[in-house]
């Protein structure tokens, strides 16, 4: 079964809010709002909610480096980002999103999960 958790990016910041992952099995995908800013999308996870604990997710060894999406600000509304295959499973109990430049206007974004 899947879940779904809605998450903001304020006009003019670059991170969103936390989500509680904490019930969940993995990431699945997500569902970006039209006229997004352009350019990279990152997932930060962590242990718990404290801001210092978040982190970009990275691949394993040998294609390391951080795991990103682009962004395209032409996308239709409700465009569906796949998960990186790396985030399915079991991911962190905590997560957020990254944007490599401040959004124009907050936008909302749909995570899709699996429930445990």
């Amino acid at each position: 079964m899947r879940a779904q958790f809605f998450t903001t990016i304020a006009s003019g910041a670059t991170l969103s809010g936390n989500l509680d992952l904490t019930q969940l099995g993995g990431l699945y995908s997500i569902k970006a709002p039209a006229n997004v800013t352009s350019g990279g999308l990152f997932i930060q996870g962590a242990i718990s909610t404290t801001s210092a604990d978040f982190a970009r997710a990275q691949r394993a060894y040998p294609n390391s480096g951080d795991i990103n999406m682009t962004l395209v600000g032409s996308l239709a509304a409700g465009t569906l980002l796949p998960m990186p295959d790396e985030l399915r499973n079991q991911f962190a109990p905590y997560a957020r999103l990254e944007t490599t430049n401040a959004q124009i206007d907050t936008r909302t974004f749909v995570v899709l999960a699996t429930r445990l």
